[in-house]
């Protein structure tokens, strides 16, 4: 008020840069809580997908072991011929298990994903049903 009474454009100048500044730092707090409110909603997403992948790791490590002992149980005395052979030997009982322990899972909806997964992805992928199928497989010599 002493400023205005004095020279009324320069108190009404520094009253527009104190506004400016006002309302950056206004915006800057509004962006500040936003970013926040992003990154725990980042988290938790994260979070359940962690959880999510724990909980299906877990799934198919029951359905892992059962192929494995599968492999071992219907494998013939000299083995099989190739890992084809192998798959369709054990997928029958492996889909009766999957049943009977009404497993539910996007990837093993039927008995061909089913087939299609063990074939494809775990005999290469998962080193438990990988060395499986490599020892029981018998390898053809030239």
């Amino acid at each position: 008020m002493s400023v205005i009474r004095e020279d009324e454009q320069v108190a009404l100048d520094a009253f527009m840069h104190a506004s400016e500044y006002f309302d950056k730092c206004f915006g800057m707090l509004w962006f500040k809580s936003d970013l926040e409110e992003k990154n725990k909603l980042s988290k938790l997403r994260g979070d359940a997908g962690k959880k999510g992948g724990t909980v299906k790791s877990e799934v198919y490590r029951v359905i892992h072991n059962e192929l494995i002992r599968l492999i071992y149980a219907k494998a013939p005395a000299n083995g099989w011929k190739n890992k084809i052979s192998a798959v369709n030997g054990v997928i029958d009982s492996l889909w009766e298990f999957v049943e009977a322990k009404k497993i539910d899972s996007s990837h093993v909806k039927d008995k061909e994903a089913l087939h299609d997964r063990v074939y494809l992805q775990w005999s290469k992928n998962v080193e438990d049903v990988k060395n499986a199928f490599n020892t029981k497989i018998t390898k053809s010599r030239k």
